[in-house]
């Protein structure tokens, strides 16, 4: 799963910036990526489509995952 999340993030960072997003680890800040707003509504949608699952929905809560590591443990929850 760390693959296809880092691989959706990885296009969506290359897209926004128009260059190679370098290497991503659990500890990359998502605010450097390159991802503006609507880029990352545009990562969650496609990993909610590969997923089949959408973390941020039917919660009250707002969650703001920070790093890669936080996004991918938001999916590895969802997905449990």
């Amino acid at each position: 799963m760390n693959r296809s999340i880092g691989a959706a993030l990885r296009k969506e960072a290359e897209a926004a910036s128009g260059k190679d997003s370098g290497p991503i680890s659990r500890n990359t800040q998502l605010s450097d990526t390159g991802l503006d707003s609507i880029g990352f509504a545009t990562l969650i949608v496609d990993l909610e489509n590969q997923l089949g699952r959408d973390p941020f929905g039917g919660s009250a809560e707002i969650i703001y995952p920070e790093t890669f590591g936080d996004l991918v443990d938001l999916y590895s929850a969802a997905l449990r």
